[in-house]
């Protein structure tokens, strides 16, 4: 029997598994007509393991557990990370997940199918949040309290409630990544509502229908589109109102709601003068004011009301005339008054209004047409498309085929292989390569290629990283990733193509290169094909020298070279990026060597002697006032103390916080033998002040006077400086200073701000090491000079020290390598820039080549004191023979952007007892790139950096840390202090991403340099989004998108801004960011046609790290259809990280284009809309519903 209820007999059982008492199974139940009892004629058995072996069938099975984030959802059915079946009826206490959310789920393998079903799952973390604040709400979605996620679609609410903006609620939240929110609300309940207002943003759709509709037996014309215009025609059009009522109806107005800021439309009725256009400047149309949309419509309002707001609307901004060209007309040309009608319509007669379209804004565009009678309002939608003079050169040049590689034919004709004996691949050094191949399991494959569930070939990923699993989950992610990329560029593979001649060489032109769709490297080796001739085909093995922006030149067989003709050749890619994977593979294998309790999963926190000793409490700060040592209140104990008192005994803390008023201190010097402090508690952090009864409330001679001063000393006596100072007990024998090397008693660099002077102090104390130090560095506050110091502060102050500094990318390298060089302490022979074999030597820059000469011998370079490499050619070193405890010292800049595996590299090659990690990043900028979607949904996109902070020891902790900037200061240091952006740029990334504890510091001469700005929506204010619904297209045999009318747009602003008479700024200043290769392309086009090429054009990863004084962003997607998953059509814009880092290049302005119908949908920017929108920065087309009720 199966629960009492179901009978069975053996032969319903299948694969004939002896069952147990107790035992789990699924069973498919039958019910007899006469006895109405119920009968399994089928079942299956649940075994913990997925072998399924003899063992397990003799004992119970549990499901297994697993957590993960929910990928998708679908109907009926879930997919829980693409693969766990996840049935509506298993979610736990009414928890009904939804994309993003982390949830803990009960799976079980089913030995038939090989597939895993979850049988129950609930939140991985909730919690209530009573009475805060609802921030915003755009449509369905909205905001509370700035950080927790909802949408209408999920929310439970009370009957009869609806939310509204700045109402006051509580909630129930659960984990859930949802853009830059971490938390997603489950259910509300109002505490306080807001007042009620004559309008309702609920209710506007409703409004708009009735809006619409004939009413009183008047008819109005319904075909109001002009279609397409040109930039500067115009277009006549007349609506016809008929009355078919028995009563005459009297036409009081005709106006225009203002929803088009630039004022294409205008309206007169017959016999009466036409409406004569607004001038506008030669590049843009400017538009003046904010409508409040349907809170003139509603019929139970006089019409006296409804003009008196539609020309409210229409007025414009006293600030209206700066930014229509520059001609100070304002209204000239529309009329301020309404015209008037010839009388009332009898019934059945007819009158018309005459609409006339100036086409002056790119892109589609909307209008609301208001017909006043005495007792009704009837509606209509006018709209245009304008198509601008230069989307002609950037047009379609032929339409967009995806070409799929030929299928394999059944009989493969005879062939002919020619192959090249010249490699270029690894001929600049020849090393010993003893590195495994670590071959792709061929099971493994299968079940990608075959779509087979994932967790029948290792179970291991359904569960949490952990110690045990640790090396072969991260081995499996890199085979995914592995496989994904083989398979990815097969589908690049190109048929009928032609190469050109470039001297002696071919080149071949590859459509997606820019983008790396597909991605190709020098060395790579690729086959080309001829077409089949007589049952034959001949392949030529080629490999790749040169890589360009969409083309690869080729060296293949030299006869080939020359007698080829531009006969059409068939391409076929291969995968031949394998190093930086075996590299991975073979780290995971070091790990075991770096104490993957001390480094790995910190568990405890043990104090070390220190490394360097050294007192530099009365170091001036000579960057600004504000930059005072009381603006942290902890590091002021610590500073008090001469470094020279510290112990070479280890401490143990107990129970210690920051506010250790609320914490009972337990420390005792120990004998020499470390004694653990447990962080699996944020009440068990550990923290670090002064010498109990020895503490000096020392202030820096440029602390601020007057408020300020009072503020932070305010601060400080809640914190208390001697609960401070006793938070750390030094034991009683002191030790010798000849023994502790000493620090410089100044800084190189003067005018470090106080965060980055505690963390160069940190890294050279090292205090926790070998547990890694995170020096978490927002946009522009300075991480990479932070970092700059404390390399050589390290060699300055530990002769016996060997560095190894490491970053994802070159470009990264590069700059550090650079910005060494520039300190003038380093020279070559003491520092070595190691670049990969492939490397070419004209990528390098001119001032870091001397260092590169030397990175040419690997077994020399290994013994500078200073190496500066990428965390994959770092691997190098393993192939001479390194290992663990070569270095004394690793850091790894941009850290977040490196896959763990990949971080690893580097770490396999510092001591494992005292050597000193220092990882430097921001986890809210871009991470890894992985594109195998299995692979980022078991974590390889989780980089290092990020999966750190979000273990105890290093979390986030504001009532433990709340002094120390909310983290433990011996582990992290966060900066805070920004240098590059205006105050109105970084207000809303600091919101989003920050905590809002961004402290704008940038010269004041700098970011205020473009507030009198001519074409500036709102005076002082340097941030503009320009509303453009354009249309999106592909081409050729590109899969990238490109938006003409933005383009066009783009070119404008850049002519505007490098041609202004009162604020003219350099091309170089200027960088455009577009998150699509083939926008890139079209808009270098136009900006060559007006002589701008030193404008930078790129993409989001081409600016990480760099700033301009102007930043201009295309958005580029468009498309406003609706799609189950919104991030479908909204590509690499709903990436939260690309979106933070987009934002925070600019200093002194922000241009953003895009379409806002399309935007919305995204929280981050539907964040940045609502600012503008409110913030009074809005121009251009007109927006939708959700938003309009913003506007002023």
């Amino acid at each position: 029997m199966i629960d009492d209820l179901i009978y069975f007999s053996s032969d319903a059982v299948t694969s004939k598994v002896l069952l147990n008492v107790g035992q789990e199974v699924i069973a498919v139940v039958e019910e007899n007509k006469v006895s109405k009892g119920l009968k399994a004629i089928r079942i299956e058995a649940i075994f913990d393991s997925y072998e399924g072996g003899e063992e397990d069938h003799n004992r119970g099975s549990q499901p297994d557990v697993t957590t993960s984030c929910l990928m998708s959802l679908g109907e009926g059915i879930g997919l829980l990370l693409h693969f766990h079946m996840l049935a509506p009826h298993t979610s736990v206490l009414g928890f009904q997940p939804c994309k993003g959310d982390w949830v803990e789920a009960k799976y079980w393998i089913r030995p038939g199918t090989w597939s895993s079903e979850a049988v129950a799952v609930k939140p991985l973390r909730y919690k209530r949040v009573d009475k805060v604040c609802i921030s915003s709400l755009c449509g369905r979605n909205g905001v509370i309290d700035d950080s927790i996620f909802f949408t209408l679609e999920s929310l439970k609410l009370p009957s009869g409630y609806m939310p509204r903006r700045y109402d006051v609620v509580n909630v129930v939240v659960v984990e859930s990544s949802q853009s830059c929110y971490m938390w997603r609300a489950l259910c509300m309940t109002p505490v306080k509502k807001r007042e009620p207002s004559t309008h309702s943003e609920s209710t506007d759709d409703a409004y708009g229908t009735l809006l619409l509709e004939n009413k009183g037996g008047v008819e109005v014309t319904r075909m109001t589109d002009f279609g397409t215009l040109q930039e500067g025609e115009s277009k006549t059009m007349v609506v016809w109102i008929e009355n078919k009522g028995a009563v005459p109806q009297g036409l009081v107005s005709c106006k225009l709601a203002g929803w088009d800021k630039t004022k294409q439309f205008s309206v007169h009725m017959p016999g009466k003068d036409p409406t004569r256009p607004r001038s506008v400047c030669d590049f843009c149309s400017w538009g003046g004011g904010n409508a409040s949309l349907l809170n003139s419509y509603r019929k139970s309002q006089p019409c006296q009301t409804l003009e008196g707001s539609l020309r409210k609307s229409r007025e414009g901004t006293p600030d209206d005339c700066a930014y229509k060209g520059g001609s100070g007309e304002g209204e000239a040309g529309l009329p301020k008054q309404a015209p008037e009608p010839s009388g009332p319509v009898l019934p059945g007669g007819k009158t018309s209004v005459v609409i006339t379209c100036k086409a002056r804004n790119s892109g589609r565009c909307r209008e609301l047409l208001l017909l006043c009678f005495s007792d009704f309002i009837i509606g209509r939608y006018l709209e245009v498309s304008v198509v601008s003079g230069e989307e002609v050169l950037i047009g379609i040049r032929e339409p967009f085929s995806w070409k799929k590689s030929k299928s394999s034919q059944v009989l493969a004709p005879t062939k002919t292989t020619v192959v090249v004996t010249t490699q270029k691949r690894n001929s600049r050094r020849q090393l010993p390569s003893f590195l495994p191949q670590y071959p792709i399991p061929d099971r493994l494959k299968k079940c990608v290629e075959q779509k087979i569930d994932i967790l029948t070939f290792q179970p291991l990923l359904a569960e949490l990283l952990n110690m045990s699993n640790y090396k072969e989950k991260f081995a499996t992610l890199l085979w995914l990733e592995e496989i994904h990329a083989e398979i990815e560029l097969k589908e690049y593979n190109m048929s009928g193509v032609t190469l050109k001649k470039n001297g002696d060489l071919l080149v071949l032109e590859v459509p997606g290169l820019a983008e790396s769709r597909p991605s190709l490297y020098a060395g790579d080796k690729l086959i080309l094909k001829t077409q089949e001739y007589n049952g034959h085909v001949i392949e030529y093995i080629g490999y790749v020298i040169e890589v360009h922006e969409e083309e690869v030149t080729l060296k293949l067989n030299p006869e080939f070279e020359q007698t080829y003709s531009f006969e059409p050749m068939d391409v076929e890619f291969t995968y031949n990026s394998r190093t930086t994977s075996r590299r991975c593979h073979f780290a995971l294998e070091q790990v075991i060597h770096l104490g993957v309790k001390k480094v790995l999963f910190p568990e405890e926190i043990i104090l070390q002697p220190p490394q360097v000793v050294g007192n530099w409490s009365h170091v001036p700060d000579t960057r600004n006032e504000e930059q005072s040592t009381t603006k942290v209140p902890y590091v002021q104990g610590y500073n008090s103390i001469p470094w020279s008192r510290l112990s070479e005994a280890r401490l143990t803390f107990r129970n210690v916080s920051c506010e250790s008023h609320q914490a009972t201190e337990q420390f005792t010097a120990q004998d020499g033998r470390p004694r653990a402090l447990g962080t699996t508690s944020t009440s068990h952090q550990l923290g670090l002040g002064g010498e109990p009864g020895k503490q000096e409330n020392h202030q820096d001679k440029n602390d601020k006077t007057g408020e300020d001063q009072t503020q932070h000393t305010t601060k400080e006596t809640h914190v208390g400086a001697k609960d401070l100072l006793g938070m750390v007990a030094f034991a009683g024998e002191q030790i010798n200073e000849a023994q502790t090397p000493k620090a410089r008693e100044e800084f190189f660099n003067p005018v470090l701000n106080e965060n980055q002077k505690l963390a160069v102090k940190r890294i050279l104390s090292g205090d926790c090491r070998p547990l890694p130090y995170i020096l978490f560095g927002p946009p522009g506050t300075g991480k990479t000079v932070t970092i700059i110091e404390a390399v050589l502060q390290v060699y300055y102050a530990l002769p016996d020290s060997r560095i190894l500094v490491c970053a994802p990318s070159n470009s990264a390298a590069d700059l550090v390598c650079l910005r060494l060089h520039e300190s003038q302490v380093l020279r070559p022979g003491a520092m070595v820039r190691v670049n990969a074999t492939c490397r070419f030597e004209e990528t390098v820059i001119d001032a870091i080549k001397p260092y590169c000469r030397d990175g040419e011998d690997i077994w020399k370079a290994s013994r500078f004191r200073v190496i500066i490499t990428t965390c994959s050619s770092a691997g190098l070193f393993y192939q001479i023979g390194v290992r663990v405890g070569h270095f004394t010292h690793v850091f790894v800049d941009e850290a977040g952007q490196a896959s763990e595996p990949e971080c690893l590299i580097p770490l396999g090659l510092i001591s494992d007892i005292s050597g000193q990690i220092v990882l430097a990043g921001d986890p809210m900028q871009l991470g890894p790139v992985i594109k195998s979607r299995l692979a980022m949904a078991y974590g390889l996109n989780v980089s290092m950096l990020e999966r750190l902070m979000s273990r105890a020891a290093y979390l986030r902790d504001e009532t433990a840390f709340g002094a120390c900037g909310s983290y433990n200061p011996l582990l992290v240091t966060k900066l805070v202090k920004n240098y590059r952006s205006h105050s109105a740029l970084l207000a809303l990334p600091s919101r989003l991403f920050y905590h809002k504890e961004l402290e704008v510091c940038a010269d004041p001469k700098v970011v205020t340099s473009l507030l009198g700005w001519e074409k500036l929506p709102r005076k002082g204010f340097p941030l503009v989004f320009h509303g453009v619904r354009g249309n999106e297209a592909r081409e050729g045999r590109s899969p990238s998108w490109f938006n003409p009318a933005e383009a066009v747009q783009v070119m404008r602003y850049c002519c505007l801004l490098a041609r202004s008479l009162s604020s003219p700024v350099s091309a170089n200043d200027i960088g455009v960011i577009t998150p699509y290769r083939k926008q890139v392309e079209k808009i270098k086009i136009l900006l060559r046609n007006v002589d701008l090429t030193d404008v930078k054009v790129g993409s989001v990863e081409e600016f990480q790290g760099q700033e301009y004084l102007v930043v201009i962003i295309s958005t580029v997607r468009s498309n406003e259809d609706r799609f189950e998953d919104d991030r479908y059509f909204l590509g690499f814009l709903s990436n939260s990280k690309r979106f933070n880092v987009a934002i925070t290049r600019p200093k002194a302005l922000l241009i953003v284009l895009g379409n806002p119908h399309v935007l919305v949908r995204d929280p981050c920017f539907g964040a940045l809309l609502e600012y503008s929108i409110t913030n009074g920065v809005y121009t251009g087309c007109d927006l939708p519903p959700e938003l309009q009720s913003l506007q002023k």
